[in-house]
């Protein structure tokens, strides 16, 4: 990030959930990775059942549009 005109955030809750931008700062802060990937993966996870129920494809959903079906 040297010589760019990008703010980086070099502490609190920015800093965590912002991803590491090279492999060096990986080996240098593995807290910071491991935060980062706990974070993204929860927050992907905690969309996708949002969208889940909103949608009407949950299994409940499902079962009751194919009870018909069999007959």
């Amino acid at each position: 990030m040297d010589n760019s005109p990008q703010l980086v955030a070099k502490l609190g809750i920015a800093y965590y959930t912002s991803p590491p931008h090279t492999f060096k700062e990986v080996d240098l802060d593995p807290i910071h990775t491991a935060i980062y990937v706990t974070f993204m993966l929860s927050a992907c996870a905690l969309f996708l059942k949002t969208w889940i129920e909103v949608s009407g494809s949950g299994p409940q959903d499902i079962a009751k549009a194919s009870e018909g079906s069999w007959l």
